[in-house]
């Protein structure tokens, strides 16, 4: 009975990871997959991918950046976009101690 337990966490843990990969949810698809098991994961495998989910979280974590003239995601340190030609220009974020109390 416990290993049973333990191999349907580890289907819950492999949908995490996949989760991940995909942009979706992880505490969901956690769900799914502990609950249907390998049904679960083959579900999650034929999901679409959730690009606008990616591209935010690349956005927010410093990798990405969009072009000011295409609007097309390009890495972060990027001199020149890729897709149209325009140079950028990397300005690095700078933590703001403005809401800082003293």
């Amino acid at each position: 009975m416990e290993f049973g337990i333990v191999f349907w966490f580890l289907f819950g843990l492999v949908g995490i990871i996949i989760a991940n990969y995909k942009g979706q949810s992880g505490c969901l698809m956690f769900g799914l997959c502990f609950i249907l098991g390998p049904i679960g994961i083959a579900i999650q495998l034929l999901m679409p991918t959730n690009i606008r989910r990616k591209q935010r979280r690349l956005i927010n974590k410093g990798e990405m950046k969009r072009c000011d003239a295409c609007s097309e995601l390009v890495i972060i340190t990027a001199t020149k976009c890729r897709y149209c030609g325009e140079t950028l220009i990397y300005k690095p974020k700078v933590k703001s101690r403005l809401n800082k109390r003293k």
